[in-house]
């Protein structure tokens, strides 16, 4: 049996101001060893695998929380996980394109109505016998004809065509 081990969250209150520490900056924010106390408090945390998250009620505003480099690679992280996220996002889209697109070519290989359809829309294709017309909207026209080429045009087309226009 496979037991999962409990996670539990660490609350580290870092709101304080010093005054009771009687210094000008809060006791968190002091050096002890070479490295901030606020430091070493949250990467011990960290480092217990136990601890899913960290809770510190803080003044974020406060400029000496950027001086804390796991704050700094905690943003990172931050940033990381969410460039991941959007990833996941964008790969679920794309496996749901070619899982479409392996449908098609497996439609393809069995398939001659398929095939035809495909040689028809993307390489148009016209069968023996078969006249194609082309019916596109007057505002959608991209050229321009001079009038004799229209007139020219016009009497090859059939009456109900022109009727149309």
């Amino acid at each position: 049996m496979n037991k999962k081990s409990p996670k539990y969250w660490a609350i580290v209150p870092a709101a304080g101001t010093g005054k009771r520490f009687s210094a000008d900056i809060p006791k968190q924010f002091h050096h002890l060893n070479g490295g901030l106390v606020a430091q070493y408090t949250l990467s011990r945390l960290l480092s217990i695998p136990v601890i899913e998250a960290i809770i510190c009620p803080c003044d974020i505003s406060s400029g000496y929380w950027s001086k804390v480099p796991v704050i700094e690679s905690l943003a990172h992280k931050a940033e990381l996980d969410k460039k991941v996220k959007q990833q996941r996002i964008e790969n679920k889209k794309l496996r749901l394109r070619n899982k479409q697109i392996a449908q098609e070519v497996e439609s393809l290989k069995t398939n001659l109505d398929s095939i035809e359809e495909k040689a028809r829309k993307d390489l148009g294709m016209i069968k023996d016998g078969e006249i194609f017309y082309l019916v596109i909207d007057k505002d959608d026209r991209v050229l321009q004809q001079a009038p004799e080429a229209q007139n020219k045009n016009k009497s090859l087309m059939p009456e109900a065509v022109r009727n149309l226009e």
